[in-house]
């Protein structure tokens, strides 16, 4: 029977039948976890981390053949809160990359690699603020001090804008859009969506 690890601490879990799966330990575990809102966050099999633990292949695995299975929990509110900070921090390095794109467009350039990063930038802000909506309405969390909904909608209206510009080869629209319609709003997300 595998030695099996909780954030560290040893577990005692039963596999009578010799037959249990990985799988089986986890739903366990969630289970126990369920009221402290805690669910399994990693896993590493005989010191090996498994980056995809919840893929079939990994979860159908039978725990005989472990000799270790150590498991980590995090809490919702903790995940949540980690997005957050990167969501933060893609929005300060997206600021900059702004200024810049827009300087160097009115300078007469193209935008080019600039504008390219700063358009992905955009996508995975609105995505990122989407997923942690989703994720603070799911588990009734209080993650941000307003509903961005509202932003991410505005964000996406104003990157419409930006796309229907590049695609007429505007770039004079393109650098007012960013200056004056795209960093006002991430200024304001900064200033008003964040607790904390």
């Amino acid at each position: 029977m595998a030695d099996i690890y909780l954030n560290g601490v040893r577990l005692d879990f039963e596999d009578t039948g010799n037959d249990s799966t990985v799988g089986d330990l986890v739903t366990a575990v969630e289970k126990d976890l369920k009221g402290s809102k805690a669910f399994i966050s990693a896993l590493s099999i005989d010191g090996a981390p498994i980056e995809d633990f919840r893929l079939d292949s990994v979860l159908k695995r039978g725990l005989s053949g472990c000799r270790e299975v150590r498991l980590s929990a995090s809490t919702f509110e903790a995940s949540a809160l980690e997005g957050l900070n990167i969501l933060k921090e893609y929005m300060m390095v997206t600021g900059e990359n702004i200024a810049s794109c827009v300087h160097e467009i009115r300078l007469g350039g193209v935008g080019g690699e600039g504008f390219n990063s700063v358009l992905q930038a955009l996508v995975e802000i609105i995505k990122t603020m989407n997923a942690l909506f989703m994720w603070n309405s799911r588990h009734n969390l209080s993650i941000f001090k307003k509903d961005p909904e509202q932003y991410y909608a505005l964000l996406l209206k104003r990157l419409e804008s930006v796309r229907a510009a590049r695609d007429t080869g505007d770039m004079v629209s393109i650098a007012d859009i960013l200056e004056y319609e795209i960093a006002p709003v991430i200024n304001e997300m900064e200033e008003k969506l964040f607790n904390g």
